[in-house]
């Protein structure tokens, strides 16, 4: 699967997002992020995103590196952590580099109240949404 086509998939789904930030499911329970901007900005970037794709987000919390799965992804998450065995787990999976203005501002997250629309923007012109 091209890495364009993943929004595409998600179009009408239910889709489910763990995180190990209690506060960021609580946040979007409630639609809203008190006291954090960025928690704020990452929440119209998700109500966006389903308006868009027309699907509906979850999002659960799971402690960090609760299950084998989780331990993996943050292994992944860091160089320093990654090993030579959570690369061959991967090695069979389609790999592909994120690319758009999410992951660019993910590098060093900051107050852009702008973002949301940079994403949508992106998800429209550069994914064929």
């Amino acid at each position: 699967m091209h890495m364009y086509s993943i929004p595409n998939e998600l179009k009408n789904q239910n889709v489910l997002l763990y995180t190990d930030n209690e506060a960021l499911t609580a946040a979007w329970s409630k639609k809203t992020a008190k006291n954090s901007e960025i928690g704020t900005i990452l929440l119209q970037i998700l109500t966006k995103v389903e308006l868009l794709l027309e699907c509906r987000i979850f999002i659960r919390y799971q402690p960090r590196r609760s299950t084998p799965e989780l331990i993996l992804v943050d292994n992944l998450s860091r160089s320093n952590t990654t090993t030579l065995v959570d690369l061959q787990t991967i090695q069979h999976l389609e790999q592909h580099k994120p690319a758009g203005p999410l992951i660019d501002w993910l590098q060093e997250p900051e107050t852009d109240w702008d973002l949301s629309r940079k994403v949508i923007n992106w998800m429209k012109n550069v994914c064929n949404i």
